[in-house]
């Protein structure tokens, strides 16, 4: 157990201490925010009921999806997973961790926003705190899965950029946070229920 703890404290301060760590579970999610909250609720009123949910799935598969894989595979290529392995650390900590970790941070930055769009923007806030909170759990974990799948079926650093952006920026544009689900055309409507932000948003 203090393995464990020494090794996930580790990690959470590699995601503060890392430039590109920290750009990715908090200055571009919390950018994002911000610029959405400033520009689009004013062009578009109607967007900020959804503005919250969309914006934590935006700092959730920016820390999961485009933050996570990058480090997994230069630690892998590196041969530092096979001296964790070698000097006894669990196999399923070495993967379980890091993921962990960036969960944590995205959590942090949706909590961020979740407490803040209201006051700042005229954003509609949770009415229902304790089901949101553990709606936004299960989705930083699912994506959280999904970006060590990335990281372990990855052969190189442009292979997670590819896989990681083949669900983002099809979830960013289909995925009902940018626009109603309604709205989009039939064509591609199909299409969108294969993206885990679609489901993401329809129940929060």
């Amino acid at each position: 157990m203090i393995a464990f703890r020494n090794h996930f404290t580790y990690e959470f301060k590699t995601g503060l201490r890392n430039p590109t760590s920290l750009l990715m579970n908090y200055l571009f999610p919390l950018g994002f925010y911000a610029m959405m909250g400033l520009v689009i609720v004013k062009i578009n009123p109607g967007f900020a009921a959804v503005l919250v949910p969309a914006m934590i799935l935006v700092a959730v598969m920016a820390s999961t999806l485009l933050g996570q894989p990058g480090p997994l595979v230069e630690a892998r290529d590196a041969g530092i997973f096979r001296s964790f392995k070698i000097n006894g650390v669990p196999a399923i900590s070495i993967l379980a961790i890091p993921m962990l970790t960036t969960v944590f941070h995205a959590l942090i930055a949706s909590v961020i926003i979740a407490v803040s769009a209201e006051p700042l923007f005229d954003g509609a806030a949770p009415q229902n705190w304790g089901m949101f909170a553990l709606l936004t759990l299960v989705t930083a974990l699912s994506f959280g899965s999904i970006g060590a799948l990335i990281g372990v079926i990855s052969n190189g650093a442009r292979s997670t950029v590819l896989w990681s952006q083949l669900i983002f920026l099809p979830s960013m544009l289909l995925g009902g946070m940018m626009m109603p689900l309604d709205l989009l055309p039939e064509s591609v409507r199909s299409f969108s229920g294969l993206l885990p932000t679609t489901y993401a948003m329809q129940a929060f």
